[in-house]
């Protein structure tokens, strides 16, 4: 009985492996046609929103009638908070001492903001909501824009060409409570925009260790869709899953970083969806 299942279980790590090694790569991510039409509700400009939102989606806007992009304009940023427990705020005397967002959702947005200034990237979409409830003063996303324009403000300008301000190349959707609707509101924007694919700038497993941590990973999750509970939750909060994920590497001032490249949305679907921000 042992011999046997120290056998399925090699079985099991030698197909794990493939899989990493095997990973669908971006060059053989057909992204389908371009949308035509917007979607309802994708702008997030209601409310508050639009005082934030709308300057950054009036320029990513021009900057899609502009290039008619083949490549990706828009990378989503989704928030991650469990350094202290699931959707969980920093406590107070953590914050008290200057820390308002996990090491991890540190790590995502400082890799987003080089692939924004790589120019790999025009636009980051911050997306999580206030995923606490007993904190509804800390979101997600507001804390991610903070620290962005906070701690990368001055890099930026010095950096930059023009005199737009960081903060112009900044959306936000502070609504989104789960990884399938921080994917879904991003797509929704996107069609809105017109168009038909967009970066994820995530937390990615470590190829070489496919350790417990880079299984848990959000990357994983994404990238291995299928296999992962990903679809399933998907269907079963939405009602249709949302398209697919490539393994891309960007050339930032860090080497080659990794993101995923997401595409072939269900038109169709997002359309019939009546979520409303």
């Amino acid at each position: 009985m042992r011999a046997g299942k120290s056998w399925q279980n090699n079985v099991l790590w030698l197909w794990m492996v493939l899989l990493v090694v095997c990973s669908a790569c971006d060059g053989s991510l057909d992204c389908g046609p371009m949308p035509s039409g917007p979607v309802p509700a994708a702008s997030l400009l209601e409310g508050p929103l639009g005082e934030i939102n709308r300057r950054p989606l009036a320029l990513l806007w021009r900057a899609v009638e502009r290039e008619r992009p083949s490549e990706p304009l828009l990378a989503l940023v989704p928030g991650t908070s469990e350094q202290w427990g699931h959707h969980t705020a920093p406590p107070y005397e953590v914050e008290a001492q200057g820390q308002r967002i996990s090491n991890e959702f540190r790590s995502r947005l400082d890799r987003a903001f080089r692939i924004l200034l790589s120019h790999s990237v025009q636009f980051l979409l911050l997306s999580g909501g206030a995923i606490d409830p007993s904190r509804p003063d800390y979101v997600e996303a507001e804390r991610a824009r903070e620290y962005l324009i906070a701690t990368y403000s001055a890099t930026w300008q010095s950096q930059r060409s023009t005199d737009d301000p960081l903060s112009e190349h900044l959306l936000l959707d502070p609504l989104a409570q789960s990884t399938p609707t921080n994917v879904r509101n991003a797509d929704k924007l996107a069609i809105d925009v017109g168009l038909n694919q967009i970066l994820i700038i995530t937390t990615m497993p470590e190829r070489s260790t496919l350790s417990v941590t880079d299984l848990a990973s959000q990357g994983y999750y994404l990238l291995y869709h299928s296999i992962s509970t990903f679809d399933s939750r998907s269907e079963s909060e939405l009602g249709y899953t949302l398209g697919s994920f490539g393994l891309r590497y960007v050339s930032t001032s860090e080497g080659q970083e990794p993101s995923l490249r997401h595409c072939r949305f269900d038109f169709a679907a997002l359309r019939r969806d009546e979520y409303t921000p």
